[in-house]
């Protein structure tokens, strides 16, 4: 089953020119915790750790995780097509060393842009061009692609948080984060990790186990906009009942 996976995940690198596809842990919102369908490190290599990172080369498959997960990972993988890195150790290879070792000249590097941050991305690409790799962004995530049977993204309703318990109102959250954009002359603010949405909304939900979370994204603007929003709440429509639509329009 292993090995049926990484034949066709390098099938379709060979598609894109990939000599190496890297599969992250982390989701879209760069969460310790994720929700099953983005479980794609785990449904690849069957390393089921919260903490770990695999590269897929046309020649190996590498997984790289540390201390804790020595020996679940060393039990999970299957030793016949995946090579164990253990993190931390000073004879193993980091991961942007290993690239290095193991890449053919001029190989191109592919990931999906929305598992890695900008500054990651940045500091690989410095990296890689040390022997003239290049780092590829690839739209359409090739684990997705391959994952016949993955979960549906969950898509649960979210509920207010009193002030009593948030501690602060959301308008007095907003108009800190206002002054702080304004301080630096900038237009707005991202904001993409889900417990900061929460935080930011006083708003709750499920959509991930264990995490009082929902999948959104929120921008902060440096003032209002022509319809009076203070904040753009990006979510899927199904999640917000008229409740918390009265909510937000009252607060926006």
């Amino acid at each position: 089953m292993a090995a049926s996976k990484l034949v066709q995940l390098r099938n379709n690198m060979r598609k894109l020119n990939l000599f190496a596809y890297l599969v992250p842990s982390e989701d879209a919102h760069m969460s310790e915790y994720i929700a099953a369908c983005d479980m794609r490190r785990k449904w690849i290599s069957n390393f089921s750790g919260s903490a770990g990172f695999a590269i897929i080369s046309q020649k190996d498959a590498a997984l790289w995780t540390d201390g804790r997960y020595y020996l679940q990972a060393d039990m999970q993988l299957d030793k016949s097509c995946w090579n164990l890195m253990k993190q931390g150790l000073p004879s193993v290879l980091s991961k942007e060393d290993w690239l290095l070792k193991n890449l053919p000249p001029n190989s191109r590097v592919g990931i999906d842009p929305s598992l890695i941050t900008v500054a990651a991305a940045n500091s690989l690409l410095d990296i890689l061009s040390k022997k003239s790799h290049t780092l590829v962004p690839v739209k359409a995530n090739l684990i997705d692609e391959i994952w016949l049977d993955r979960p549906d993204r969950p898509c649960n309703p979210v509920k207010v948080l009193d002030t009593q318990y948030s501690g602060q109102h959301i308008s007095e959250k907003i108009n800190l984060i206002q002054k702080k954009i304004n301080e630096k002359e900038r237009l707005g603010l991202i904001v993409c990790a889900l417990d900061e949405v929460a935080w930011l909304l006083n708003l709750r939900g499920s959509d991930i186990s264990f995490n009082p979370v929902f999948f959104s994204y929120a921008v902060v603007h440096a003032s209002a906009l022509p319809n009076g929003n203070l904040v753009t709440l990006y979510i899927d429509p199904k999640k917000v009942s008229e409740e918390i639509r009265n909510y937000l329009s009252e607060n926006k």
